[in-house]
């Protein structure tokens, strides 16, 4: 039970650090939004329903046009 914990918690740090760079790219959601980093949290705690659902988002075509997040370094 303790490695079970110790997985979810590694995905969701790994999940939270994702999104967070993503976050940080965004240039249409201000930095100083609490209601942003509340959501930001809650999706990395609940990676085994956001992780799915995102990938299925992702993957989804719409027509010809394929939605896809590049990240900036």
């Amino acid at each position: 039970m303790e490695t079970l914990l110790i997985y979810y918690f590694l995905i969701a740090l790994a999940a939270f650090g994702m999104w967070f760079i993503v976050f940080l790219n965004d240039s249409t959601t201000p930095l100083s939004d609490r209601k942003s980093w509340v959501i930001l949290v809650l999706a990395s705690f609940c990676w085994p329903i956001t992780v799915p659902s995102s990938i299925a988002k992702l993957t989804t075509t719409t027509g010809n046009t394929t939605q896809s997040v590049s990240i900036k370094e």
